[in-house]
C-alpha cells in the first residue's frame, strides 16, 4: 500500500484532514480504471474513500 500521511494544500501552507489516495498492489486486490495517483482520482476508483482502520484491515486480511 502506499498513500501519504495527510494531506498540506500549497494554498493553506498547512496540514489538513481531507482524504489521501492509496494505492494497493497484490494480496488479491485487483486493478481499477483509475490512471492517476490524485486525491479525485482515487475516490472514483473501486475503493472509493477509507477511513484509516478499513485500510489497515485490507491489508490484515488480504
Amino acid at each position: 500500500m502506499v498513500l501519504p500521511d495527510h494531506p498540506t494544500p500549497i494554498p493553506l501552507r498547512t496540514h489538513t484532514a481531507d482524504p489521501v489516495p492509496f494505492a494497493i498492489c497484490g494480496g488479491g486486490h485487483g486493478a481499477d480504471l483509475v490512471s492517476a495517483f490524485d486525491e479525485r482520482s482515487a475516490a472514483e476508483g473501486s475503493y472509493g474513500v477509507r477511513i484509516g482502520s478499513d485500510l489497515v484491515r485490507m491489508m490484515i486480511e488480504g
